[in-house]
Parts: structure tokens; C-alpha cells; sequence
């Protein structure tokens, strides 16, 4: 009897293959580094057929190691950033690199969005409300539009846009381009909340309705593992190829929500996320956030920031750069040593803004750094103020959310730390809680081929069946009220600075514009 899934999961730094039994047991996995590509002038690019056989080699890795009988992989599925995309010719060559979601090509868009809305008696509210997506780096349709813009001739010839999961699944033998609701209305062009495409958007921005691939519900089988690639990955040709949703959706079925309005789920890696989920869409008043479809039904609010363990990895850096890498136990020293420093870091505040502030306005003049130091602030006062200063600005996107949560599940690197976890708890005033399973993303995508297969009858089954809690983390009373106290002297110190101070800078680091 066919017992496992494996799931490809592509993220920005590489593809890595797991192998979980029904139980959401991890039995194996490997992992491949993929190279980004960024440019001065703000592209991200990754090289497709790199992106091929890095899931091919992971694929076969995984299986080698796992010492099952391919044939006892009951499916293959995959998951991937969303707003990233390539177009291919009707040939199913790839015209360009892969353009992944950090690609800031599409901000030089911007103004002409804008103008053909205003041309069409349009403002950027009516785009929100049709769309449910802001205008943003992130729109995938912006990148497009760039595209025609720059490289007519290449636009000419595409007959598709294809995204990780459908680069991957057809590399795996899928017999068409498909997208699934979780990352099908990035492109300006299509209704939030039927998916389908907006004649009058079309009209306005000029797209051709046909690039855009067919919609596939999670859980739909798209094709079989052929005989080649088989051969090349160690699969039994034959095994079912199903689609599956986005990383972020995925994370969050990972971790156990299969569409809980009272549980968020907070990812803590190199951005910060919050994802909340609702029966009816919840769009922002102000238009600021993406709202989109999540797998089994229901939508997604996603809120993020652009740094937030990556600002943690950065102090490790600055404060340990002789340990930093080459110390096996480095998080777990700094973890010791910010434990001496009692909460409120002795009026010590850093802003963890390395990439500008998101909320509660979005402001790129304004940048981080430690406020309150004196001669006699220690290194584990720098560390703890640290911790205290990305839990200050997680909780911002959180009260932007307008969500009251039962618990929130934590991903990410700072799942690792009990400190930073009962710190989470104690800033938001909530519980925070973290599973069993490091890879919540490739988890969440065997859920849902897990219900493809009829191994489970439906996502919420598979949820509960695959998802396992690891700790739960209640807030300290006393410590919820003094980090009250920090927190609004921290909101304080972005407030304030960011009125003269850090304008001042920015026009500085400019050279006096």
C-alpha cells in the first residue's frame, strides 16, 4: 500500500524535497541551494532549467536516503513563492529567467498604472476593491506590464506565465500550465474574488487574457511522473502529479490551520508574515494588505514586513563577527546571555527597520538601529533589546490585522528559541504555540495532496491527522504589562525620529536630495 507524499518545496535560496508518511512525519529530505540573481537596478532572476534539475537531483536525493520503494510515494505535488513567474513560448521554451517576487522591475510601472486609472475614471481604491491587491512590489501583472513595455519583441512571443509550482509540475510531467486560486490574482487584471478575469481591467491595462493559466483547484491531479523523469529522479513512472497552493497558504495548513479565523500564523524567517483567515474576504479600509483565496475555502489576509530574523542575523553579525560562523551554538549563547537582561532591556530600544517601515505607514526613509544606549549597556542588553525590538514590530502588523487570536503558531527560525517564544507570547498577550515539523511549507503541500489521493477525506482531516503541536507558550501577566510599556516607547522612537531624524538621513545617504 502507497503510504507516502513527497512534496517539492521552492523557495528563494533553494528546492528542497521531503518525504512524509500520512502521519505528517518527516521520513527524508534533501536539499539543493538555488543561485538569486539581483541586479543593481532591482532585478531578481533565477535560472529556470537550475531550478529543473535542482528538484530533480533533490527528488532523487531525498528517495536514496529515505530507503522506501518509490512505489509506496503515493503522489508528487510542489509548492513555491507566489508572484513569481516566467513566460514560456507555445513551444514551452522560457523566454526569460524566472522573475522571482522580491524583482523590483515592476515599481517603474507604477505611475502609468495610475494614470490609466485616472484615464478611465479610476482611482487605486476601485483597483483594491476589485482586485483585493494593493499596488505593490509584489504585483506580479505590474512585472508584466513591464515586460511590454521594455521587451516587445520577447512579450510577442509568449502563450503563457508560469509560476514555481507549474515550472516544476510540468517539469515533473503535468500536461499543461496551471495556477491555483492562492496566486491567481496578482496580475492586476482578475476579480478577487471569482478569479476571473475583469473585462474592464483588461481593457484598461491592455492584457491579453490568454497568457493567464488555467485556474486548478489544490488537491487536482494535473498529470503523471513520465518514464524520463523517472529515470532521472528514482519516482515510479506513473505516480500522480497534484497541485497544490502557495508557501505561505501551505505554511499555514502546515501549522495546523485549515481555516480557523482565531488562529494566525506568524512566520519569523528573513520577512516577517502574519496570515489570518476568514470565511469572507477581510480587506484593509485603506487598501494595504493582499487578501487571497486559501486552499479547502475561505480567504487570506497577508501582512508583512521586509525584515524581521534577518535584522536577529544581522545583530549576530555585528556583535559576534569572529563566532558567527564557525559557532555551532551561537543562537543558543545569545539566547543565555539576553536572558540575564531583565524585560525592557533597561530602556534600551532597537528598531529592527533595516528596510524601511511598513506600518503603520509605509515610509523607506526610515531605517534601524539601537536608541538608549549608555557606557554601561552590555552586549546582552544589544541582544535582548533585539529580540524585544522584531516582537515590537511583529505585534504592529498583527494590531494592523483588526484580528482578537486564540493562539498564534510561530514559523521560522525563531521557533528555535524558547526565550524568543515566551517573549512573542508575553509582547502580543496571547499564546504562542509551535509544531512538531520544521518543513511547515512542503507539509502543508502533502496535505493537500493527501486529500487528492483520498488519503484523507478533507484538508480539515488531513490537518488534524498531519499538523502536531510541539509547546505552547502562555504570556507572564506581570511581563505583558511592563513590555506594554516598552512597546509604546519603541512606537515612540519610530514615530518621532521618523518626523525629522530620519527624513534628514535619507537625504544625506542620497547626497543632499
Amino acid at each position: 500500500m502507497s503510504e507516502y507524499i513527497a512534496t517539492i518545496d521552492a523557495g528563494t535560496g533553494g528546492v528542497r524535497c521531503v518525504i512524509f508518511d500520512t502521519q505528517g512525519n518527516a521520513v527524508s529530505r534533501d536539499y539543493r541551494e538555488m543561485l538569486t540573481v539581483y541586479t543593481p537596478d532591482g532585478h531578481a532572476e533565477q535560472d529556470p532549467i537550475q531550478l529543473i534539475k535542482a528538484a530533480w537531483d533533490a527528488m532523487r536525493g531525498a528517495i536514496i536516503k529515505s530507503g522506501i520503494d518509490a512505489a509506496q510515494i503515493s503522489s508528487v505535488t510542489a509548492t513555491g513563492t507566489q508572484t513569481t513567474f516566467a513566460p514560456i513560448d507555445r513551444n514551452g521554451n522560457f523566454l526569460t529567467n524566472i522573475i522571482v517576487w522580491q524583482d523590483m522591475r515592476g515599481l517603474e510601472m507604477f505611475p502609468w498604472i495610475r494614470r490609466r486609472l485616472a484615464e478611465h475614471g479610476m482611482t487605486e481604491a476601485d483597483l483594491y476593491r476589485r482586485t483585493l491587491h494593493p499596488i505593490n512590489m509584489l504585483l506580479a501583472g505590474a512585472k508584466l506590464l513591464w515586460l511590454r513595455q521594455y521587451e516587445p519583441a520577447l512579450y510577442g512571443n509568449i502563450h503563457k506565465l508560469a509560476n514555481t509550482q507549474a515550472i516544476l509540475l510540468r517539469a515533473f510531467g503535468a500536461e499543461e500550465v496551471t495556477i491555483d486560486p492562492t496566486d491567481g490574482g496578482w496580475w492586476l487584471s482578475h476579480d478577487g474574488i471569482t478569479l476571473d478575469p475583469d473585462p474592464e481591467l483588461i481593457e484598461v491595462f491592455g492584457l491579453n487574457p490568454d497568457f493567464f493559466p488555467r485556474l486548478c483547484a489544490p488537491g487536482e491531479q494535473v498529470g503523471k511522473v513520465t518514464p524520463d523523469v523517472a529515470e532521472r529522479t528514482g519516482l515510479k513512472a506513473g505516480t500522480p502529479l497534484y497541485q497544490s497552493a502557495v508557501d505561505q497558504c501551505c505554511a499555514a495548513l502546515g501549522a495546523g490551520n485549515y481555516g480557523l479565523a482565531d488562529m494566525g500564523t506568524l512566520c519569523m524567517g528573513t520577512a516577517g508574515v502574519i496570515l489570518t483567515v476568514s470565511e469572507e474576504p477581510t480587506p484593509h479600509p485603506l487598501g494595504r494588505y493582499p487578501v487571497i483565496h486559501y486552499p479547502g475555502g475561505g480567504y487570506a489576509s497577508e501582512i508583512g514586513v521586509r525584515v524581521a530574523a534577518s535584522a536577529f542575523r544581522w545583530v549576530r553579525d555585528m556583535l559576534y563577527p569572529s563566532e558567527a560562523f564557525n559557532h555551532t551554538n551561537i543562537y543558543q549563547r545569545m539566547d543565555v546571555e539576553a536572558a540575564g537582561v531583565p524585560v525592557g532591556s533597561n530602556g534600551l530600544c532597537f528598531l529592527p527597520l533595516m528596510a524601511g517601515s511598513a506600518w503603520p505607514k509605509a515610509d523607506d526613509r526610515i531605517r534601524g538601529g539601537w536608541i538608549g544606549a549608555s557606557l554601561g549597556t552590555t552586549r546582552a542588553a544589544l541582544v535582548r533589546s533585539a529580540l524585544e525590538g522584531i516582537c515590537f514590530e511583529m505585534r504592529q502588523i498583527l494590531e494592523a490585522s483588526g484580528r482578537t487570536f486564540t493562539s498564534i503558531r510561530v514559523l521560522g527560525g525563531a521557533a528555535r528559541s524558547d526565550l524568543w517564544n515566551q517573549m512573542q507570547a508575553d509582547v502580543y498577550g496571547c499564546p504562542v504555540e509551535t509544531i512538531a515539523s520544521q518543513e511547515a511549507s512542503a507539509l502543508g503541500a502533502a496535505m493537500i495532496a493527501a486529500c487528492g489521493t483520498g488519503q484523507y477525506p478533507s484538508l480539515k482531516d488531513a490537518v488534524c491527522g498531519m499538523a502536531h503541536v510541539k509547546r505552547r507558550y502562555t504570556p507572564n501577566p506581570d511581563n505583558a504589562a511592563r513590555y506594554l510599556e516598552s512597546y509604546e516607547a519603541w512606537q515612540s522612537c519610530v514615530e518621532d525620529l521618523g518626523h525629522r531624524a530620519f527624513p534628514a538621513l535619507a537625504k544625506v545617504r542620497n547626497g543632499g536630495v
